[in-house]
C-alpha cells in the first residue's frame, strides 16, 4: 500500500510550532486529516491559512497519527470571511467542526454543511444568524439532540436557566425563566431546514446563543471562539 494519499478539503486548524514547523487540520469528506509541514524540507508547500479550500498529498507512515504535508495547492479560498462582522463567527464554525469530525470517521454530510456554512457567512448579510443556525445543524448532524434537560432531574420540560444550568419547574428555585418563545424557537431549530431557517430569522435569538452555549459545552466541550464572539 503506498504511504502517500491525495485529498482536498478545508483548513479548520493551523499552528506554528517553535522549530517553525506547521501542524494543520483539515476537514474533507473522508473525515478530518492532520499533518505537518516542515519548515526546512524542500517539499515544505506554500502557506496554508483557515478556511481554505486545499489540495494536498501526504505522506504517512503505518501507524502515525501526523502524517507529513508534501504538497499543497490552493483551490478556493472566501476572502470576505477576513472582514471583523464575518470572521468570529466563521472562527466558531470552524473550531466546532474540527472538534465535531475526528481522524479515521468518514464526514461527508458534516464536510458539505461545513462548506455551505462558510459559503452563507461569506454572502449574506445576517452572518450572525448564518453561525447560529449553522453551528446547531453541525452539532444535529454529528448526532447530538438539540434539547435541553434540567442538570438536576434530567427532565425535558425545561423552564429556567440557572447560570448555564437547564432547571424544570420543580427545581427552579430561584432561576431566570425562559425568555417567551425560547423553547419553541430551540424545536424550530431541530426541525426546519436550514433554507426554512434562513428564510424566516426566530426570535429571541439571545436565548438560541444561550441554548447553543449550553449544548457545545455539553456536548463538546468549551470553544474559545465561542467566548469571544461580539457582544449583541
Amino acid at each position: 500500500m503506498s504511504r502517500y494519499s491525495n485529498s482536498s478539503g478545508i483548513v479548520t486548524w493551523r499552528q506554528r510550532q517553535v522549530n517553525g514547523d506547521l501542524i494543520v487540520h483539515l476537514l474533507t469528506p473522508e473525515g478530518q486529516l492532520r499533518a505537518v509541514a516542515r519548515r526546512r524540507s524542500r517539499a515544505t508547500p506554500p502557506p496554508i491559512d483557515l478556511f481554505q479550500h486545499v489540495a494536498v498529498q501526504i505522506y504517512r507512515r503505518p501507524g502515525e497519527e501526523l502524517g507529513l504535508l508534501v504538497q499543497a495547492q490552493l483551490e478556493g479560498a472566501l476572502p470576505t470571511l477576513a472582514e471583523p462582522g464575518r470572521y468570529p463567527y466563521a472562527h466558531l464554525l470552524t473550531e466546532l467542526a474540527d472538534r465535531l469530525f475526528v481522524q479515521g470517521e468518514r464526514a461527508e454530510a458534516g464536510y458539505t454543511l461545513y462548506a455551505a456554512a462558510l459559503r452563507g457567512i461569506a454572502a449574506r448579510p445576517d452572518a450572525r444568524w448564518v453561525a447560529l443556525v449553522m453551528a446547531f445543524k453541525l452539532l444535529q448532524g454529528a448526532g447530538f439532540l438539540l434539547q435541553l434537560r434540567c442538570s438536576c432531574c434530567g427532565s425535558k420540560e425545561v423552564v429556567a436557566l440557572a447560570g448555564l444550568e437547564p432547571r424544570c419547574a420543580a427545581c427552579r428555585g430561584g432561576a431566570g425563566l425562559l425568555a417567551e418563545g425560547s423553547r419553541e424557537a430551540l424545536q424550530a431549530m431541530a426541525a426546519k431546514t436550514v433554507r426554512q431557517l434562513m428564510e424566516a430569522p426566530s426570535q429571541p435569538q439571545a436565548a438560541l446563543w444561550r441554548f447553543l452555549e449550553l449544548l457545545v459545552l455539553r456536548e463538546v466541550g468549551p470553544l474559545r471562539s465561542l467566548q469571544l464572539l461580539p457582544a449583541q
